[in-house]
């Protein structure tokens, strides 16, 4: 099911349209084998505003590898990829969200799930990405499966990093910026939630930490409301399980609650051992391990079939 058409304000215009332009040069070179762009940049005109999108990108072969991010993070996320077998065999694609990392972070924009899957379904269209493998972190598990939707036979694996599927995937900073008004969550949340961070002595929240310094407050605020609605609207879930592409869910040992687990019985699932929440940072070489085993394999059987 693709996704709905963006809604029309008074004046019968489409608030956010999905037309692309690439404004930035190594984004417009006619693709080229084995180039790395390590800091290309897209603009997507998006109703009456634009919206920079920052990327790494780089093309192998004709099967892309989609990288999304989770609430307060950036690509740099799944900066491992660019050491795994994947680099060798795929095109692969990490973004900053719209308020996130490096892209743009207009407050006329939504931030909500949905239109944040439409603003990747622009960028892989631009990219003529046919045949997409979705790899997504935590909140980037619910814009990856919107997108999915859309991209319904062009999908070739999805890799769900806990990304929510549940309300009890809601964790304790969403709800809580979701449940406060946007006025108390600046001047309040937002800077205990960095400090906390900041001061933090698990690994895994260094980088967070440097990540989330650079998200925008209304975009994460925005972003949170979102993601808890949709973890309790019930569909996440159903559209996880009727995705007709390979897929595995990956989660920490420590993080993942042994309701969700149960949900998930008799699909492809893998743990890894004594990792939280960022797996990809506490176990790198067994996360992308799996990664590759998924990817890979769909490849794999795609060519064989």
């Amino acid at each position: 099911m693709p996704l709905p058409e963006a809604p029309i304000d008074r004046r019968g215009r489409q608030r956010e349209s999905a037309r692309t332009v690439l404004e930035h040069s190594a984004m417009t070179r006619p693709p080229a084998e084995h180039r790395d762009d390590q800091n290309a940049q897209t603009t997507i005109g998006w109703g009456c505003t634009e919206l920079e999108i920052a990327l790494r990108r780089t093309v192998r072969g004709p099967e892309t590898v989609l990288f999304i991010h989770g609430l307060g993070c950036t690509k740099a996320s799944f900066d491992g990829a660019w050491d795994s077998r994947l680099a060798n065999q795929l095109t692969l694609v990490a973004a900053d969200l719209p308020g996130f990392g490096a892209s743009s972070r207009p407050r006329e924009f939504s931030y909500t799930m949905d239109d944040q899957a439409r603003v990747l379904l622009a960028l892989l269209d631009r990219l003529d990405a046919e045949r997409v493998h979705l790899v997504c972190h935590s909140m980037g598990g619910v814009v990856g499966l919107l997108l999915a939707r859309s991209l319904d036979t062009r999908l070739a694996s999805f890799v769900n990093v806990e990304g929510n599927l549940l309300p009890q995937d809601s964790g304790m900073i969403s709800r809580r910026a979701a449940e406060a008004g946007y006025d108390k969550f600046e001047r309040r949340l937002f800077p205990a939630l960095r400090k906390v961070v900041r001061m933090s002595t698990e690994p895994a929240m260094e980088p967070f930490g440097r990540w989330l310094a650079q998200a925008d407050p209304w975009a994460f605020w925005r972003s949170s409301v979102s993601l808890v609605e949709w973890s309790h609207r019930g569909e996440l879930l159903e559209i996880y399980r009727q995705l007709r592409a390979p897929r595995r869910y990956v989660y920490g040992s420590t993080s993942v609650l042994d309701t969700v687990l149960r949900q998930l019985e008799g699909m492809a699932c893998a743990a890894m051992a004594n990792c939280g929440h960022f797996v990809m940072q506490d176990a790198p070489a067994p996360f992308w391990s799996v990664v590759e085993e998924t990817v890979l394999g769909a490849t794999s059987s795609h060519n064989r079939g």
